[in-house]
């Protein structure tokens, strides 16, 4: 073959080589939320409102430190602020009804 054919197979080869590392690391993607700190915790409480579905409010959040029902029967997600503050957020039927800070 030619160097002009050599040239463009191994423009192709490469181009290929950066497709699929460029997928496998999007596929690979942690998809975690970084842990907050205590202001971002704060911003997040504030920005918090009663009446708020389920899936808007878990969006913004990390993962809950504990999740439980409470003696009212709701779904109730708990974060652990350490060593500073217990956020609680109760859900009944997937809207906000209780906030609770300890």
């Amino acid at each position: 073959m030619s160097r002009i054919k050599w040239s463009i197979l191994g423009a192709v080869a490469l181009v290929g080589i950066v497709v699929a590392v460029v997928l496998v690391a999007a596929l690979r993607k942690d998809d975690t939320k970084p842990a907050l700190n205590h202001v971002s915790y704060a911003r997040l409480w504030s920005g918090t409102a009663v009446g708020t579905q389920l899936d808007a409010v878990l969006a913004k959040w990390p993962e809950p430190y504990q999740v439980y029902s409470d003696g009212f029967k709701n779904q109730c997600y708990e974060w652990w602020d350490r060593p500073l503050s217990l956020y609680n957020l109760c859900f009944k039927k997937g809207v906000l009804v209780t906030k609770s800070l300890a």
